[in-house]
């Protein structure tokens, strides 16, 4: 059965992800569970993106977003270059410059996991008559 994590499985603890690990474990042991990339992009749940990057599992993210909640640039000056960091923040789209971060950030978003995961669900069979 198909099954996406949302909000990349992140409890939105700003230092503490208690569940980072199950996430992990489920990612490991069934192929057709993903996590998606909504409100990883706010200060709270920033660190969950971080974790599925170091633990290797970006190909399991799908890209999602949580608008109307905004994506904030600005807890990323620190992370990237100042000039690079200008150019996204100037994107007046929403979903542009969400995609913009992720990428300034090491991931390419992608619905690839989504359409996998869709791809591979059971199919219902012909109606039955009695």
């Amino acid at each position: 059965m198909p099954f996406i994590a949302a909000h990349g499985g992140s409890t939105g603890l700003f230092l503490w992800e208690r569940h980072a690990a199950l996430v992990f474990e489920l990612f490991t042991r069934y192929p057709h569970f993903i996590a998606d990339s909504s409100a990883l992009l706010i200060p709270n749940r920033l660190g969950m993106l971080g974790r599925i990057r170091r633990a290797g599992f970006l190909d399991r993210l799908t890209f999602g977003t949580d608008y109307p909640i905004p994506c904030f640039p600005e807890i990323l000056i620190a992370r990237l270059a100042l000039k690079r960091w200008i150019a996204v923040r100037r994107v007046a789209n929403y979903f542009d410059r969400q995609v913009e971060l992720f990428r300034a950030l090491g991931w390419e978003p992608s619905s690839a996991p989504f359409e996998r995961l869709m791809a591979a669900r059971p199919r219902p069979g012909p109606a039955r008559t009695a």
